[in-house]
């Protein structure tokens, strides 16, 4: 009978720590910053970023834009609107409250009629 309470006792450790590891594993793993292209920043561009390896604690947003153009343009974080001037252009937003999974990016050139940028989303 002690055998049995024994490896019972075993069991349910062993399966404590699994769980615990799972968990864990899930707190802290996040999918990787995607990397999006903006090859002709003369045209609006839109993009639903889905944060595809859902963490159970997502809290944050990072989106960096970095790149040139050639005339005036607004960038859209949902409906927050970040103006964009000619020449290079480098701006990074930090959202250290950022309950979702999912969010909407857009640009929309003003009168861009060359140019390029690249935008880096990531959802910690």
């Amino acid at each position: 009978m002690n055998k049995i309470w024994t490896a019972l006792a075993a069991f349910l450790v062993l399966l404590l720590l699994v769980a615990l590891g799972y968990a864990a594993y899930r707190l802290l793993h996040h999918s990787p910053p995607t990397l999006k292209l903006i090859s002709d920043a003369s045209k609006p561009w839109k993009y639903n970023h889905i944060d595809e390896d859902l963490s159970i604690y997502n809290a944050g947003l990072h989106v960096a834009v970095d790149g040139e153009i050639n005339g005036n343009a607004e960038f859209y974080l949902e409906s927050f609107k970040y103006e964009l001037h000619a020449g290079h252009v480098h701006f990074e937003i930090n959202e250290p409250e950022w309950w979702c999974s999912t969010v909407d990016l857009a640009y929309k050139p003003t009168n861009v009629t060359s140019g390029n940028l690249q935008v880096v989303v990531n959802i910690q």
